[in-house]
């Protein structure tokens, strides 16, 4: 999904699916409110996945903070 294809006012963005077909794809409150920050300071090209991060903010590598666990 591209910055250019978004639409915050209306919590919805426009993707091309497989085959050139529009969809449009909704979104609730929560991700409303942190869209601007996700995309602050662009105006097209693709949606980054994740947040900048916060400074001072310390966040584990996915994976890393879990404890697993051994059955036997």
């Amino acid at each position: 999904m591209n910055v250019e294809g978004l639409y915050p006012q209306d919590k919805r963005g426009k993707t091309t699916a497989k085959g050139g077909a529009t969809e449009w794809i909704y979104w609730k409150s929560g991700t409303a409110q942190l869209l601007p920050r996700l995309i602050a300071r662009r105006t097209r090209g693709p949606v980054p996945r994740r947040l900048p991060a916060l400074p001072g903010v310390r966040v584990p590598p996915p994976g890393r903070h879990v404890r697993r666990l051994a059955l036997g």
